[in-house]
């Protein structure tokens, strides 16, 4: 960052990128090895030549205190990585990747050592979306910060740089390895918490181990009116690790039952309240995140039993279904002298004549819930049939091998090809889809469908305009 705050400052006085960089070098800085990444960084990402984010990315590492270095492998990469979007490189997320990167409590060989190559490719190849909704987070964000005129600098871009790593550390799953305890559950909460620290910048020592050293400043520390307290309040002064609200346990006294403070809720009857003397005896009591035990409301309860499960019933149905596909499968089925199965590629062939709409082939298979039935080709009832494994190779087939003809009629793009046609039929009650051939079929003739594209050809050719008579156009004549 030293660097960084060396190439503004001489960029500032007017001089080109290459004389800042060649007077920077004057001092044989550590970086000198990859200085020119840095340069291109700071002209590309940090908001032209009054650099504005450099000066950010200065001010915010000096509030941890350390001279860790960002290092040369994670300088190329978050300057040079290609995160494969149309329409923007995303500076702002890099600077608050380098922002994240100098939050690191863990440093190697004077290296800061939080993001790897490893999380860029998960952004890269996982978080495209989001990505795009986080620079646009950070660009609302920043100009956000650049208008408040309420807050020292020092201040409100503290609070940005707490919006940064908190972003960066949620998309790449690394919370925990933040200096933060709390963790966020979605970017909303995190951008919740930059406008309300943008309001009010936190002003006590909290959870948050984001702020630099050990103990606050004394602006920062929290006001309390002892004199005007009573005993409870300066109890809780006085033991820190109770806190209102929270669960405890006392195994001494009350083995595992758990009390917020100090208030016990059994499963059926009234609250038992613990009065506990202001004195050692609240050092027995020790915080727990076990939650307390919670009876669910009967009229809920009521809603999700077996009986009246919708859930349940739904699956109920589901298997009466198949129950009954399985019965319709079985009627009048086509043996395996009437049809053949055929390798290289897999399909099925007549092995004897069938007059035009004698062949009905039905479909067998699991059936599960449609996800979405308008896209669903083969449907039994509101249920999705799927084939079983489909046997390319006759050598492969073994006892758990299920040949079923349906599923082995093929799709042709070939008009005078077609031989079967896809209908539905009720058989025992239940509709299902089926083929039947469309023509009369001989000995050896394969049994193709037609292919969608060919559908949609004949759809169109066969669609025939009608004049105010209501007589149909005479057909087109065919080309010689």
């Amino acid at each position: 960052m030293e660097c960084l705050a060396t190439i503004s400052k001489h960029i500032k006085l007017g001089k080109p990128v290459e004389q800042a960089v060649a007077d920077t070098c004057i001092g044989e800085p550590q970086c000198k090895e990859y200085i020119d990444t840095i340069a291109y960084f700071a002209k590309l990402y940090t908001g032209g030549e009054e650099m504005p984010m450099a000066d950010f990315l200065v001010a915010f590492s000096k509030q941890y205190g350390e001279s860790a270095l960002l290092g040369e492998e994670f300088m190329r990469m978050v300057t040079h990585y290609d995160f494969r979007l149309q329409g923007t490189v995303l500076p702002c997320f890099r600077v608050a990747l380098v922002a994240t990167q100098l939050s690191a409590s863990k440093v190697v060989d004077k290296v800061s050592k939080l993001l790897v190559k490893g999380d860029f490719d998960r952004l890269k190849n996982k978080c495209s979306n989001a990505l795009k909704e986080v620079e646009l987070l950070l660009h609302d964000g920043w100009k956000i910060v650049q208008k408040a005129g309420h807050l020292e600098e020092r201040k409100k871009l503290g609070v940005f740089g707490r919006y940064c790593i908190r972003l960066v550390l949620f998309l790449c799953q690394k919370q925990k390895a933040g200096r933060e305890s709390k963790p966020w559950m979605n970017m909303k909460e995190i951008t919740d918490q930059f406008a309300a620290e943008m309001l009010c910048p936190p002003g006590s020592s909290s959870s948050s181990k984001d702020a630099p050293g050990k103990e606050a400043p004394a602006s920062q520390v929290e006001f309390h009116d002892l004199l005007s307290a009573n005993e409870a309040e300066i109890a809780l002064l006085q033991h820190k690790h109770l806190k209102v609200g929270e669960h405890y346990q006392n195994a001494k006294y009350h083995g595992a039952t758990i009390f917020k403070l100090f208030e016990h809720v059994p499963l059926v009857g009234s609250a038992n309240v613990q009065e506990v003397p202001l004195g050692d005896d609240l050092k027995e009591w020790r915080h727990t995140k076990k939650p307390t035990p919670a009876l669910l409301p009967p009229e809920v309860a009521e809603k999700h039993l077996g009986h009246t499960s919708t859930a349940l019933q739904d699956s109920i149905l589901l298997h009466q279904t198949q129950i009954s596909l399985h019965k319709a499968f079985i009627t009048s089925p086509v043996n395996a002298k009437a049809i053949g199965f055929v390798s290289n590629p897999p399909g099925v062939c007549s092995l004897k004549a069938f007059a035009e709409g004698a062949l009905v082939l039905k479909p067998y298979g699991t059936l599960c819930q449609a996800k979405d039935q308008e896209k669903a080709k083969f449907l039994v009832g509101n249920f999705v049939i799927s084939p079983p494994k489909i046997v390319s190779e006759f050598e492969k087939l073994d006892e758990k091998s299920v040949l079923i003809p349906f599923w082995y009629v093929k799709a042709t793009q070939d008009e005078d090809l077609v031989t079967m046609e896809l209908t539905k039929k009720t058989v025992q009650g239940i509709e299902l889809p089926v083929y039947v051939n469309c023509k009369a079929v001989q000995p050896g003739d394969l049994l193709l469908c037609a292919h969608e594209s060919l559908l949609k050809k004949q759809a169109k050719s066969s669609s025939v305009k009608r004049p105010a008579d209501g007589k149909a156009d005479p057909k087109p004549k065919k080309r010689s």
